[in-house]
């Protein structure tokens, strides 16, 4: 992931560390390539309300 092309909400990336790159998400969680397990609790603004990968919403979509 480039810092450089992907700006995220209320970070001010002068001063944060390089966000973990995500591999896989699961209902309200996101897994770093090492196999970490981390709520994705700022994800309220976008994608969280319904889960990650919902069977339902996907089938709907698809």
């Amino acid at each position: 992931m480039s810092r450089s092309a992907v700006w995220h909400p209320f970070t001010q990336h002068a001063t944060e560390p390089v966000p973990p790159l995500i591999v896989r998400t699961e209902g309200a969680y996101v897994e770093t390539r090492d196999g970490k397990r981390i709520l994705d609790a700022i994800s309220s603004w976008w994608v969280i309300t319904h889960g990650h990968r919902l069977h339902d919403l996907r089938v709907a979509v698809a």
